[in-house]
This record gives structure tokens, sequence and C-alpha cells, in this order.
């Protein structure tokens, strides 16, 4: 799913930002609250613990710091030099309700379609978030540590999967050297994705268990 108050009459407005010229190469937009997501834990199978919200965010700050530039407002997009700072985060520590956000509903998806990349992160409550379908909604690759928890299953290539920190910074330096060629490539397949496994009328017209 898409964040739920996007699903209304604006649901088909987004389709305008399919067109939108992509001058970011990873962007992430949410809030980094403590005491809702820096708390949640969860194993994987293998009883390794999956990084949560703030660890990822706090690892991507200390580790590409020099590559970002932290966005308090949709203003600041004029203040940016895209290709010394490709990372873009805009974040709000303090942010607990939606209400509150540093962008509107609208400008975090024109965003996210401007983007090459989406940095997902996991919930409060569980891994799944609606980062993960909005960026393959607005064909934004995303990274992501819970893209294959989703039923239907997403496959691999839709997304740069990592699991911990040194995957996290494989995954990052990927996505900042990858060819123009390659994101096309993954794209074509996103496009597939939404349309069988992640469009809103599959989701109706599917039954799961």
């Amino acid at each position: 799913y898409i964040y739920p108050r996007a699903y209304n009459d604006n649901y088909n407005n987004l389709e305008k930002y399919k067109n939108n010229k992509k001058n970011i190469k990873i962007f992430f937009s949410g809030s980094t609250n403590k005491e809702v997501y820096g708390k949640f834990s969860w194993d994987y199978e293998d009883n390794t613990k999956l990084l949560n919200r703030v660890e990822i965010i706090n690892f991507v700050i200390e580790n590409f710091k020099d590559k970002i530039f932290f966005l308090k407002s949709y203003e600041d997009l004029k203040k940016i030099d895209f290709i010394n700072k490709p990372i873009i985060l805009s974040i709000n520590d303090g942010l607990v309700k939606k209400t509150k956000t540093n962008l509107t509903n609208s400008q975090h998806f024109e965003l996210i379609s401007k983007s090459n990349f989406i940095l997902t992160a996991p919930g409060g409550d569980m891994p799944l978030c609606h980062h993960l379908i909005e960026g393959i909604k607005m064909n934004a690759i995303p990274i992501s540590n819970y893209a294959y928890l989703h039923k239907p299953q997403i496959s691999e290539n839709n997304y740069l999967h990592f699991s911990d920190y040194n995957s996290l910074k494989v995954s990052i330096n990927r996505a900042l050297n990858m060819s123009d060629d390659e994101i096309k490539d993954i794209e074509e397949v996103q496009t597939d994705t939404l349309n069988y496994i992640a469009s809103r009328e599959n989701f109706r017209a599917t039954p799961y268990s």
C-alpha cells in the first residue's frame, strides 16, 4: 500500500508526476522519531536483527554525510547541488503526527518521482512501510531491507536489497554509481510489478489469506 490518505480523489493525479525529470539520485522522506521508530525490533529467519528506521538513517548520515542534503522544506530544492549532494533526506526526528511533515503529501510524491532511488525503512509497528509501494508507483527504485516480506512476492529485480550495515553501504554505493541503462531496465520491470502486483485494482480483485 501507499500511505492511506493518498487513496482518495487525488490518487489518479499522481500520474502527472510520472514524466518528471529525475535529478535526485537517492531520496528519503519521513519521521525518524526515536520513540516511534527506534524501538522497533524484528528477527530474520536466521535470528539476525532487521535494522530499524533510526539505525538505517543514522548509518547513512554517518557514512555518506558529504553527499547528503538535508531538505527542511520544499523551497530548499532551489539550494541543492544535485551533482555533489545526490542523497536528499527530508527527515524530522520530532515528528509523530503526519500532519506536521516537512513536505505536503503531493510534494512527497513529486520528489519520489524525481528520484532514481528511494531509501525505504521499516515502520514503527511492523517491517512493511508505505515507502516501498510508493517508490514502485512513482518509478523510483527502492533500497529496502523488508521488500522480501511483501505478499504477493516482489522480485528482487525491482529493488536493491540489504540486510545489515555492510550490505546497506554496498546498496547505497551501487545506487550512486548505477548506469542510466541499468536504472531504466529496473524501472521497466517496476511497471509490470505495479500493474500485476501492487496496483489497487489488483488488490481489490485478489483475495489474500
